[in-house]
């Protein structure tokens, strides 16, 4: 199952409800909602993604051919679940993760009934055996919300969005911030003006508010 069958589904079911219009509506808010993540990630220019480790309580999740390692793949984050060999009643061991070195590990917000007990975590910080794991070393262990890590719906679209600001928050913030500078013209007709503010914006540390200004000379 993958992330665009999620929209045959819809598609699917909006048919036999005869509700197309409602369906193709719950697409397009679907597919606004990865363009949103893609775009953010694609602004950042990243080198390299972030390896990410994903824990669970019901087991092994984000393994080759699964629906979460095709999320991984529209998140852009490099799923370490992907190289693991296991069946899926089992949970991530300890050799894995120090193996794997994720930058960040994913814990579920909500586990339901567990079939497996997870460490908390602060067990895992404090683990003399993970002290060498980056994620342990930065405490960059995240959670995601039980919708966005288990559900099969077009919830989908915001676990890619959720994973993303888990995994690349400081990309996010820069973009929102982005979005509140207001876009700022100055209008002179006097050269001294003109030149005294071009010289202050490219002085200027904050480039955000600095690019957001446009001076004009008339």
């Amino acid at each position: 199952y993958t992330v665009a069958d999620i929209k045959k589904t819809i598609r699917e079911i909006a048919d036999v409800v005869d509700a197309k219009q409602q369906g193709e509506a719950v697409i397009k808010e679907y597919d606004a909602k990865i363009a949103k993540a893609q775009s953010v990630i694609k602004a950042a220019n990243i080198n390299q993604q972030k390896k990410v480790v994903v824990m669970s309580g019901h087991g092994v999740i984000g393994t080759k051919g699964s629906l979460f390692a095709d999320i991984c793949r529209y998140a852009q984050v490099d799923n370490c679940m992907e190289q693991l060999q296991t069946g899926q009643n089992t949970t991530v061991s300890k050799e894995f993760i120090v193996q794997s070195n994720p930058d960040v590990i994913i814990m579920p917000g909500w586990n339901g009934a567990p079939t497996q007990t997870l460490e908390t975590e602060k067990e895992l910080l404090n683990d003399k055996s993970l002290q060498s794991v980056k994620a342990i070393q930065n405490k960059n262990l995240v959670t995601l919300s039980g919708q966005d890590m288990y559900c099969v719906s077009q919830y989908v679209a915001d676990s890619i969005l959720a994973i993303d600001k888990l995994v690349y928050p400081e990309y996010f913030k820069q973009a929102e911030r982005s979005r509140k500078v207001a876009n700022i013209i100055f209008v002179t007709n006097m050269e001294p003006h003109y030149v005294g503010m071009r010289d202050a914006l490219n002085t200027m540390e904050n480039k955000e508010i600095s690019d957001a200004v446009e001076v004009i000379q008339i």
